[in-house]
């Protein structure tokens, strides 16, 4: 019935919830772990892909600073960095 409907629908959206703050733990993680690189262009690789999730939970700000970051490091052919939304 309705009720099963909407348990249903809550269910999803704790899902998507619990799922987008992982993504968000290993955005920043990543980010860190990219800071903390001493090769110039393990840190840019590493920080396009912090970049790139930190644009997937929504926080476009970070990702674009970030992404700036990474483009700092001379990788700016990198995928990701260039084309960045």
């Amino acid at each position: 019935g309705e009720g099963e409907a909407e348990r249903h629908s809550a269910t999803s959206v704790l899902a998507r919830r619990e799922m987008l703050e992982r993504f968000r733990e290993r955005a920043a993680w990543l980010e860190q772990e990219g800071q903390a690189c001493e090769d110039p262009k393990s840190r840019a690789r590493t920080l396009v892909v912090a970049s790139e999730l930190w644009a997937m939970v929504g926080d476009t700000a970070r990702a674009r600073e970030v992404a700036e970051r990474a483009a700092a490091e001379g990788l700016s052919g990198a995928c990701g960095v260039e084309a960045f939304r």
